[in-house]
This record gives structure tokens, C-alpha cells and sequence, in this order.
């Protein structure tokens, strides 16, 4: 097992490389999950997780733009719990990073055609 990094920790790793890239990535990364009750680390899917092991700087690149996307959208495209991730995103508005394949502008997008159609539905 690779050990300093988050997906390391949510595998059960505990020592102390992997407790602190964990507690890094929860100081850097801080979502609006956590505001509406949304832990990440208790997703289920998130052992099956194609990125696991990964750094975190693919998923959520400095290049403006979204020009740093490519490589973490292409892992994205094969992994088996993409879906899941997307709606983990969308359900705890992240606003960073990319999560299923998403961009944070696509998955803006999909969030206001959801709520379109619920408009449009009712």
C-alpha cells in the first residue's frame, strides 16, 4: 500500500504520514459537504475509487481555466464508481476539483438543469 495519502487513510492506514496527508487534505479541500452533514470519508464507493493512491493535485489543478483537467477527467472516464462521485459532488456542492468526470462549471450546469426540470416538472 502507498502510503502519505488520503485514499491510504480511508483504506484504514493510520500512521502518521497518512493521518497528516489525510488532515491536509481535509484543511485544504474543505467542501460545503461538511456544512450539510456530507462526509466524504464515509462514502462507500470511495474504496472502489479508480484515483485512489492518487495525488490530489490531479484532481484539483491551479491552472486557470480548468486547462489542468485533462489527465484527472481521463482517469475519471474509466473508473467504476464515476457516478457515484458525481453525485456525492453535486450533493455536497463541491466546488472545487473534479469529481466524476466533472468539471466544478459542468457540474454547475447539471445542478441548474436539475433544477430546471424540477421546476418545469411541478
Amino acid at each position: 500500500m502507498m502510503h502519505a495519502t488520503v485514499s491510504a487513510y480511508n483504506r484504514g492506514c493510520r500512521c502518521d504520514d497518512c493521518t497528516d496527508a489525510a488532515a491536509e487534505y481535509r484543511r485544504r479541500y474543505r467542501s460545503a459537504g461538511a456544512f450539510l452533514g456530507i462526509n466524504l470519508y464515509e462514502q462507500h464507493w470511495l474504496k472502489d475509487a479508480k484515483c485512489g493512491g492518487m495525488s490530489t493535485d490531479v484532481f484539483f489543478s491551479d491552472q486557470p481555466g480548468g486547462a489542468g483537467n485533462a489527465e484527472a477527467i481521463e482517469i475519471c472516464s474509466t473508473c467504476p464508481v464515476k457516478t457515484d462521485c458525481l453525485e456525492y459532488a453535486l450533493r455536497a456542492d463541491e466546488r472545487f476539483g473534479v469529481w466524476g468526470g466533472k468539471t466544478p462549471r459542468q457540474r454547475l450546469r447539471i445542478a441548474a438543469e436539475r433544477r430546471r426540470a424540477l421546476r418545469e416538472a411541478s
